[in-house]
């Protein structure tokens, strides 16, 4: 093709007709300059294809991520409902003075929950290898973005608000000094913490009875954080997988 258009010249120079050179340059030019655009143009698609192959293996990644956080976050509601549920058992045997209602293992999870503040154990390498690879920005969808973004935002929030609580456990604890509340070895796991307690001393305090309460009221305040956690949650897993045309589970669906 060179050698074609290289003799096209050759034979205008030859006859002197500088205006038909001058016009077949012309032409030459914009040849060039519409095959450099097909080329880009090529390349754009090329690349865009790429982006779009590397969107929706994210949003796959993503969105198997999204319901292991879901059901953590299930997962930890449940626990944390269960502390609760016995938390409040204890403060009305405490209420009722009568601790022969309420069973030895109830009291002694009831007394524990005070200062029951697991941390978070959520999966997140799929969102920290997007996020700093720049790769979460290729995501199209401004409402998977967002439903992205307030998640972990909602997540941030929730782990400070979880080393107030934390720490406001350690200031509510009663004395384990105390022959009322004492840690013992256990053989089997021996990493394990275990007491046991003198319930009817502790039935006649009042000071622990105030600490209790307010435990079990600190308690029921960060279990509405890992709702609103996992609300946020199930949105992002969901518009997710609106995005990828699918359907999330119904344990997942619902809001």
């Amino acid at each position: 093709m060179i050698k074609f258009f290289r003799k096209i010249r050759l034979n205008l120079l030859s006859e002197g007709n500088t205006r038909k050179y001058l016009k077949y340059a012309i032409g030459e030019i914009l040849l060039v300059v519409i095959g450099i655009l097909i080329a880009l143009q090529i390349n754009n698609w090329n690349e865009s294809i790429k982006i779009n192959v590397e969107e929706k293996q994210s949003l796959n990644k993503l969105h198997d991520e999204s319901e292991a956080i879901v059901e953590n976050l299930e997962d930890d509601l449940r626990s944390k409902d269960s502390i609760i549920m016995s938390m409040e058992q204890v403060a009305r045997t405490f209420q009722k003075n009568n601790i022969d209602t309420i069973s030895d293992k109830v009291l002694t999870f009831g007394i524990e929950g005070l200062g029951f503040y697991p941390a978070f154990n959520l999966p997140n390498s799929v969102y920290n290898e997007l996020n700093s690879s720049g790769k979460l920005q290729n995501i199209k969808s401004g409402k998977v973005q967002k439903s992205i973004s307030d998640f972990y935002s909602s997540l941030a929030f929730a782990n400070s608000q979880l080393n107030y609580f934390r720490n406001s456990a350690r200031s509510l604890e009663i004395d384990k000094h105390t022959d009322s509340y004492l840690y013992i070895y256990d053989s089997i796991s021996p990493t394990r913490n275990k007491f046991k307690c003198d319930f009817e001393r502790l039935l006649s305090n009042n000071n622990f009875k105030s600490r209790h309460i307010h435990g079990l009221r600190n308690q029921i305040v960060f279990s509405r954080y890992i709702k609103d956690l996992l609300s946020f949650a199930k949105t992002m897993c969901n518009n997710i997988a609106t995005e990828l045309k699918i359907e999330c589970t119904s344990k997942h669906s619902s809001k």
